[in-house]
């Protein structure tokens, strides 16, 4: 397409050409006459070439046309090459060689002369993929990877990403987007897929404990296959492991039934020493399975001296109180304070006794309830008596509003009363309706509540028991889990309920009646679990001192996650200082936010866990610039799960984060649309392009040339 740009007016454009013209027309005259028709021509034809050169000067002309440009940079291609890579999955090739074969075809699609790098990469990008692997274990962590792509220098300035991989064992995180688009590929069995497999789906372990705490433990055995397989699998003995050395010792088994697909075993656990422990759930490899890696799975937990600290408030002394101090006085990981009111007195004022375990600035609680949010944070669990709300004082209320809104915890207990009545209502998860009813009430943990923390391993326990009162309550709050129920009239009543509210937790109890069970077999057992565990979940993951608690926003971290830690000073007058120590050893000191919203003082800082390894939080609060109190955290960072647990991957996961970057996602049985989709993206883009011929120096050497042309034939006739 030609286009017009005149460096002259439209009128003196005109000018110029009838000009032009005229002149033309004069000098071919004046030329035939002096040479001669032949020759006169001969010397006019150069003139009449530069007449014309001129006017397209002048009329500027310009050559517009589409034009593709590829894109700059060079095309990454990244290989899984961990262990689960060597599966077969039932094809004549493995799953790496199946990969090498994706990764050329995806170098064929590329554009001739584009530069394409293809890198191997396990629990980091290692570099250039080799002809042969390591052999024996190979751990890869594909969510880690995926999730340092933005900051990978070695990737830094490429066109185009594509990665090739079984998906791995964790589900992958919500991506940053890297600044290029990022193709990925699945290898492996498809969604759906009906392959013959046992696997240990889940180790549900706390990452944290205390010495002499009961741990429970729960894990969750799926099968999948034809109805052969699956019939063969109605006695599959399951063994809980404990690291021992370098080998492994027998905690505890059950024979579990796997004809339906799913299983769970619940067992209980207690530990006398600090330190850490490695716990692995296994079954044995069934013949026909597709893969041996998935029968067995690893966790571990980490034993602390105790740690949480919970503050008991009530106006009225009841029989709840003794059952409680009872059985959280067990644990040695709790410290249980008592804060109760001896004398009402109008004249005087009430009076009040301090109970149970002391600790460090709780002195102020002999004067009643805290008045201010920083005096309850000294502690991550406060239960509140039944009482009528009528007794509170308004700066009590707002002190545990702001307490549990800034990431504390509550449980009411209901009975003739409840004290979260008026502006603390907010907090209950599920409303009183009612009076106190009088009656027997079975007890039992609901099917939704299975697998929850607070009753992990409580059904069997609470079967057959019942208590002899029961608050009716309405319907629970959106967003609320009812964890103990009871059913009456063919009706299931709440018991026990709990929700999230701001950055804390809260809990109610709707019965006076739940301290008997102490008293019995089986129902004081669960009695005395139930609220060791209530505490602690509520408590969530948290690192307590008598200056600093640390809150966590996870029990643990996966390789490539963040984490969002919370240190709250609980005492004025200092200044906080936190590092984190990778597992090469070289300290960073860590960005701190504040939080005043959370509680006065406090800050937020963010860190990530770049790889897995052992790393190092260290929380330091300094008193005019001398270090008053240190708390320090080690962090295993390690997927929960051993190399190829998970036979399907994520593949979900992998399509929103191929998405998120800009590119897409498919299984290997669909990689030639992913293919496709990538050459035609680094094809480039179709751009205008605009070019002025004028500005060529062929048209200045055309000019040279008519003008040598002129001379030679003016010369020729003796003109020169």
């Amino acid at each position: 397409m030609i286009a017009w740009s005149p460096v002259l007016e439209p009128a003196l454009l005109a000018v110029a050409v009838v000009a032009v013209g005229l002149a033309l027309g004069a000098s071919r005259r004046a030329l035939v006459q002096r040479l001669g028709q032949r020759r006169g021509l001969l010397a006019w034809w150069p003139r009449l070439g530069l007449g014309l050169l001129l006017l397209l000067a002048l009329a500027g002309p310009r050559w517009r046309h589409l034009e593709s440009r590829p894109p700059s940079g060079s095309l990454a291609v990244l290989v899984d090459t961990s262990g689960s890579m060597d599966l077969k999955d039932g094809r004549n090739a493995t799953r790496l060689e199946r990969a090498r074969a994706l990764a050329t075809a995806v170098g064929r699609a590329a554009p001739s002369g584009m530069a394409i790098e293809i890198l191997g990469f396990s629990t980091r990008l290692d570099g250039p993929l080799t002809s042969t692997v390591p052999a024996g274990p190979r751990p890869g962590d594909p969510a880690a990877i995926l999730g340092g792509l933005a900051t990978e220098p070695r990737l830094a300035g490429r066109a185009a990403c594509v990665v090739i991989s079984d998906g791995g064992d964790d589900p992958v995180p919500a991506l940053q987007a890297p600044g290029m688009p990022v193709w990925i590929l699945g290898v492996g069995p498809a969604e759906g897929a009906r392959v013959d497999d046992l696997a240990v789906a889940e180790l549900a372990v706390p990452a944290t404990a205390e010495v002499g705490q009961e741990v429970p433990v729960g894990v969750e055995v799926a099968a999948t296959g034809t109805p052969a397989f699956l019939g063969r699998l109605g006695a599959v003995p399951l063994v809980l492991e404990e690291r021992e050395g370098t080998g492994w010792k027998v905690l505890d088994q059950a024979t579990l039934d796997l004809r339906a697909g799913r299983a769970r075993a619940s067992f209980t656990c207690t530990w006398p020493a600090v330190g850490k422990v490695v716990l692995r759930a296994r079954v044995p490899v069934q013949a026909g399975e597709a893969s041996p890696f998935d029968n067995q799975r690893g966790g571990a937990v980490e034993l602390r001296n105790r740690g949480l600290h919970v503050l008991y408030f009530t106006r009225e002394i009841g029989s709840e109180f003794k059952a409680l101090r009872q059985e959280l006085g067990r644990d040695p990981g709790v410290t249980f304070t008592a804060l109760l009111r001896t004398v009402a007195s109008r004249q005087q004022g009430d009076r009040y006794s301090l109970l149970g375990e002391r600790i460090a600035g709780d002195d102020a609680l002999a004067k009643g309830f805290p008045t201010d949010a920083a005096d309850l944070g000294r502690y991550g669990v406060v239960i509140i008596g039944a009482f009528p709300p009528e007794a509170w004082r308004p700066q009590e209320i707002e002190a545990l509003r702001r307490h549990v809104d800034g990431g504390g915890a509550v449980v009411f207990l209901a009975g003739e009363a409840c004290a979260a009545g008026g502006a603390l209502e907010a907090l209950l998860p599920m409303v009183p309706a009612g009076t106190l009813e009088r009656g027997t009430f079975p007890l039992g943990v609901p099917p939704a509540a299975t697998g929850q923390p607070v009753v992990e391993g409580l059904g069997p326990l609470f079967a057959g028991t019942s208590i002899d009162s029961l608050v009716r309550c309405a319907p629970p709050r959106p967003g609320a889990s009812i964890l103990l129920a009871s059913a009456a009239g063919g009706r299931s009543l709440p018991v026990l309920a709990v929700q999230s509210w701001g950055r804390g937790r809260c809990a109610l109890v709707a019965s006076n009646t739940l301290w008997r069970l102490a008293g019995s077999g089986t129902g004081g057992e669960a009695y005395g679990r139930l609220w060791r565990q209530l505490v602690r979940w509520l408590g969530g993951s948290a690192d307590e001192g008598g200056l600093l608690r640390v809150r966590w926003d996870k029990d643990r971290y996966r390789p490539g996650e963040d984490a969002i830690a919370t240190v709250i000073p609980t005492a004025t007058g200092l200044s906080l200082v936190a590092t984190l120590t990778p597992p090469d050893g070289r300290a960073q000191t860590l960005a701190l936010e504040p939080a005043p919203d959370l509680a006065p003082g406090a800050v937020r800082t963010r860190l990530r866990f770049s790889e897995r390894g052992a790393w190092r939080f260290r929380a330091e609060a300094l008193r005019q610039g001398q270090l008053a109190e240190a708390l320090e955290r080690s962090l295993d960072i390690d997927p929960p799960q051993e190399e190829g647990s998970r036979l399907v991957g994520d593949w979900a996961g992998l399509t929103r984060a191929a998405t998120a970057c800009g590119g897409s996602f498919a299984h290997e049985d669909q990689a030639h649309q992913v293919i496709s989709a990538l050459a035609a993206r680094l094809t480039g883009a179709t751009v205008p392009v605009e070019r002025a011929p004028m500005a060529s120096p062929w048209v200045l050497l055309v000019a040279l040339g008519l003008l040598i042309w002129e001379w030679t034939i003016r010369r020729k006739a003796g003109l020169v």
